[in-house]
């Protein structure tokens, strides 16, 4: 015969295995609960970072470009531009282990090459202000240039000066005119930048040289003193005008190697920057496909 004892304790021990099994249950759905939200919430802040850093891309690319056509701002924006992308990328890779290596390995790669591109701008600030203030200065200056050097030439003629000092004249007005375009070209970059460099360095020491020929004398140059006194005002004034330029001429050409650096890493920026945007992409896929390759928690 069973004991009451006995019975009880086989009814009891049954209860109690359901019990430790349901709370075991509990636990392990609650665990995986937080475990699903903890996961979410950081995937929502990974595509927050990948959202941010294609925004950030495209500013980058132009910005690469305003600054190197000149625009001051747009160096300390570019700056902070590339800091936020590092930024966002820190914290992207810091975030866990389940990331793609390949995903995360791509994105490393193109952002690393942009980073430099946007450093040699950065780097060149100084010399690409400098010379695009020469080229706003000189562009203004210019009509008024070929002005003096008109008038130079008419009041030469009116006089009767000889043949020779009125041809000089006017071939300075025209290489004042290709001092200019030279200039210009240097600063648009492209294939013909160097040999615009080149140029402008021989036309705007010629001008200067001859100019003071022009006032002084220059037995060297086969250039005779101008002695008519409208025509030597007109030439004081020229002088003035340009002295900037003059004043600069070895600077203006040593800094263009800066420029060119520049600019070539602008175009580098452009190049590569749908590469950035396809790694861009490459993680937000990754990231979002995240959720249905994770399995729950034991």
């Amino acid at each position: 015969m069973v004991s009451k004892g006995s019975s009880k304790l086989n009814v009891s021990r049954p209860i109690f295995m359901l019990s430790v099994a349901f709370v075991a249950l509990v636990a392990f759905v609650i665990i995986n609960l937080v475990v699903v939200f903890i996961d979410a919430a950081r995937d929502r802040q990974n595509l927050d970072h990948a959202s941010e850093l294609r925004a950030l891309s495209y500013r980058l690319t132009g910005l690469s470009r305003d600054a190197t056509n000149g625009d001051e701002a747009a160096f300390s924006e570019l700056r902070s531009v590339v800091g936020q992308m590092d930024s966002s990328w820190d914290q992207l890779r810091d975030s866990g282990g389940e990331l793609p290596t390949d995903s995360l390995t791509a994105f490393e790669s193109s952002f690393a090459g942009i980073q430099t591109q946007a450093g040699e701008i950065i780097e060149g600030q100084e010399t690409i202000i400098f010379l695009h203030d020469v080229v706003s200065t000189l562009n203004d200056r210019l009509p008024q240039l070929q002005d003096q050097h008109t008038q130079v030439v008419d009041t030469l003629l009116d006089g009767r000066a000889p043949a020779d000092q009125v041809a000089v004249a006017q071939a300075q007005s025209w290489r004042a005119e290709r001092v200019g375009r030279n200039v210009d070209k240097m600063l648009a970059g492209g294939a013909d930048a160097e040999a615009a460099a080149d140029q402008f360095n021989r036309d705007a020491n010629l001008f200067g040289r001859v100019l003071e020929g022009m006032k002084n004398g220059d037995i060297a140059l086969g250039i005779s003193r101008v002695t008519d006194s409208r025509a030597r005002e007109s030439l004081e004034q020229i002088s003035t005008q340009f002295e900037f330029v003059s004043n600069s001429v070895q600077e203006i050409f040593d800094a263009t190697p800066a420029l060119f650096r520049a600019r070539q890493a602008s175009d580098r920026i452009l190049d590569q920057s749908p590469a950035l945007l396809e790694s861009i992409n490459g993680l937000s896929e990754a990231i979002s496909a995240l959720p249905a390759n994770r399995t729950l928690s034991n």
